[in-house]
């Protein structure tokens, strides 16, 4: 920015911006300050000159099964990426959503403010010496499933079978959707 300073006399205002690629440190595109009188010969700026520095941003990596906001996975410092998983996924700390914040490393370069997550199915814990109509002990997030257990093993509370779903709560992952009674060895062995 250059200015012939004799030009500014007090009561004048002058208006100035960073060139493009370049940002205020306060995030301003512009700043108005004043010419103020202080005694009868001497004049200063009623605010202070932000130094203009260049635009530093953070990028997000494309991860499978993750949708980011922006799209892009590109902010600047000071602005945040919501991330979703695709259903039956979830984040790997057990939530649907979350988000990122772009903050200063240094002059040049942003960093996020936690690790970038990830993507996983979501699957309910495996049951003990069970199994299920589905050849599994694990299930994925939704799936309704039929639960005996193995040979040899009876359920605690001696039902026969337990019909459950592979739920999801927030911040916990997924889980089962009522509590299981335990496969424990039969006393008939």
């Amino acid at each position: 920015m250059a200015t012939d300073w004799s030009i500014f006399s007090i009561g004048m205002s002058l208006t100035y911006q960073c060139s493009n690629g370049y940002t205020m440190t306060g995030g301003e595109s512009s700043r108005v300050l004043g010419c103020s009188g202080v005694g009868s010969n001497y004049a200063v700026w009623d605010g202070d000159f932000s130094p203009c520095l260049r635009n530093v941003n953070c990028t997000s990596e494309y991860r499978p099964y993750m949708r980011m906001t922006p799209d892009s996975g590109v902010v600047s410092v000071g602005n945040t990426v919501d991330y979703t998983c695709d259903p039956p996924y979830v984040l790997d700390n057990g939530d649907i959503t979350g988000t990122n914040e772009c903050t200063m490393y240094n002059e040049t370069h942003g960093t996020w403010n936690t690790t970038q997550p990830s993507c996983e199915i979501a699957e309910c814990p495996v049951i003990d010496h069970g199994r299920s109509n589905r050849n599994t002990t694990n299930t994925s997030l939704g799936t309704t499933v039929k639960i005996t257990c193995k040979k040899g093993y009876v359920f605690s509370n001696y039902l026969e079978e337990v019909i459950i779903r592979c739920e999801f709560i927030n911040g916990t992952g997924a889980v089962w959707s009522e509590a299981l009674p335990r496969c424990r060895e039969s006393k008939d062995n």
